[in-house]
């Protein structure tokens, strides 16, 4: 068994690794729900051996024509060796300004061990066998099926005792749990109308681009039964989530699995979750009635709660924040913009928030209070 410690930044696992015998270190995503990308720059830099796919590729498509092949790589002191990669820019997957990386560590790779994850010590270990690892025997244990290609975890879950999907556990998903169905209006006649509250936005950045499609989200207060165990009164996004494979109907995030101890045996197709004593998982949302977002420099209202006291003071998306609790929008820094991503602004604490919207070139004052989404 070999232990790594790792960053935790903007809902992001990053660990360290070294490539082909190089003599600097890389930072990767530690991901369970994607294969293992490259940097452009990184590949330049290494010059990897690439193999070339036939055939016409979606010009849209971000993945290349082009993979490259990395023959060896350390994880701790652990080595993979001969593991296919994607070449992908990291501005693609999550703003690099706030956090710098070189790629992905993907299923593909991670699926030769068992992997535990401590979000509280900031540990990451890896075995060959189960015995060699602590924390399983009081773990809720959950089967799973390997993802084919890439081997992610996906995890059958029924919805309010009424739907079976499948959810990937997903490592790279800095939020919670959240999901799409092509039969969305079928499905949300099974949720109690009070158990549903929707927003409108702008639409999510994905790494396929820019998903319109998400304009209208829900959030559902669910109850989920995963594996055995029931979760009730769970905040669970609908809308949100893009995959291109139709096998794949939603994600559970890192803001979900943080609250646990994770291991993932890719030897037997079982997770387990060992609750960490000091993390409560939520069973409600708070919101002021709108979240934020950073567009082209600006801070703007990026998604607005339906029925808020936001939405009927007339506040809409699109809209630009020019002050910000007594800040102005122009002096916020680039490390607290990434920690409105992370959930850890100090900006939006307290019970009321102040805002100045510019609206028909006048500055316009609002205040909004936060509330319970589910009353």
């Amino acid at each position: 068994m070999t232990v790594s410690k790792f960053e935790y930044e903007n809902g992001h696992i990053f660990i360290k690794t070294k490539i082909q015998n190089q003599n600097f270190e890389s930072n990767f995503i530690f991901d369970t729900g994607a294969g293992t990308t490259v940097s452009p720059e990184l590949s330049k830099k290494i010059d990897f051996k690439k193999i070339t796919l036939k055939g016409d590729i979606d010009s849209k498509d971000p993945l290349q024509k082009s993979f490259p092949m990395i023959d060896s790589l350390f994880i701790g002191n652990i080595k993979f060796l001969k593991t296919g990669a994607v070449e992908v820019e990291p501005s693609k997957i999550t703003d690099p300004r706030c956090k710098s990386f070189d790629g992905i560590i993907g299923a593909n790779i991670l699926k030769n061990s068992i992997w535990q994850i401590n979000y509280e010590t900031k540990e990451l270990m890896v075995a060959d066998k189960l015995s060699k690892l602590n924390n399983i025997n009081d773990a809720i244990k959950i089967p799973f099926t390997p993802a084919s290609i890439t081997g992610s975890p996906i995890l059958s879950i029924v919805l309010n005792d009424s739907l079976t999907m499948n959810w990937i556990l997903d490592t790279g998903f800095n939020g919670f749990i959240t999901f799409s169905n092509a039969d969305k209006d079928i499905f949300l006649k099974k949720i109690p109308k009070k158990d549903i509250v929707s927003n409108y936005s702008l639409g999510y950045n994905t790494i396929y681009g820019k998903d319109t499609s998400t304009a209208i989200a829900y959030l559902l207060n669910a109850s989920l039964n995963i594996g055995e165990h029931n979760f009730s009164n769970v905040p669970v996004t609908f809308g949100k989530y893009k995959n291109i494979s139709r096998k794949k109907n939603g994600v559970i995030g890192n803001k979900f699995l943080e609250n646990f101890i994770v291991t993932i045996d890719w030897k037997e197709n079982y997770i387990y979750l060992l609750p960490i004593q000091s993390h409560q998982l939520p069973h409600n949302q708070v919101s002021y009635g709108i979240n934020y977002g950073f567009e082209n420099g600006k801070l703007i209202v990026g998604a607005i709660w339906k029925n808020s006291d936001a939405e009927k003071q007339g506040i809409k998306i699109g809209d630009q924040i020019t002050q910000f609790n007594g800040k102005k929008a122009i002096e916020i820094s680039q490390k607290e913009i990434c920690n409105f991503f992370d959930g850890n602004t100090t900006l939006m604490d307290g019970q009321t928030l102040n805002i100045t919207i510019l609206k028909k070139n006048f500055e316009v004052n609002y205040t909004l209070k936060a509330y319970n989404l589910f009353q």
